[in-house]
């Protein structure tokens, strides 16, 4: 069975090539949709470290707990960097985290996803 959660320490490459959604590089296969992961669904384990590898210029990337445009709702706790269009995002997963979080270009409705955190193990 695949695991609970993307592993501790994975690196996931964030693309753009349009403002229709953010293409995750970097998935382990068991999580990939196999059809280039456009606005794939993420799920981080609470006390894991995962990187984003930014390149999307035009297209801040947000974690937030709503799934609303702009800055508001930003889910700053445990996130380096929240908004970057070129760099690393780093997000620590903070042990409580909501169950329930997003990720959202701050510019276009049709970039976004979910972020289902669990707990380790």
């Amino acid at each position: 069975a695949a695991a609970a959660c993307l592993p501790d320490g994975t690196t996931l490459q964030v693309t753009a090539p349009n403002a229709s959604g953010y293409v995750f590089g970097g998935l382990p296969a068991a999580w990939s949709d196999g059809a280039g992961d456009k606005n794939a669904p993420l799920t981080l384990c609470r006390g894991y470290t995962y990187t984003f590898a930014m390149n999307v210029p035009t297209h801040p990337f947000y974690f937030k707990t709503a799934q609303v445009t702009g800055t508001a709702s930003a889910y700053d706790t445990g996130v380096t960097t929240n908004g970057l269009t070129t760099g690393n995002i780093k997000f620590v997963v903070p042990a409580a985290a909501p169950a329930a979080l997003f990720y959202q270009c701050s510019v276009h409705a049709a970039m976004k996803g979910t972020v289902t955190i669990v707990d380790a193990g």
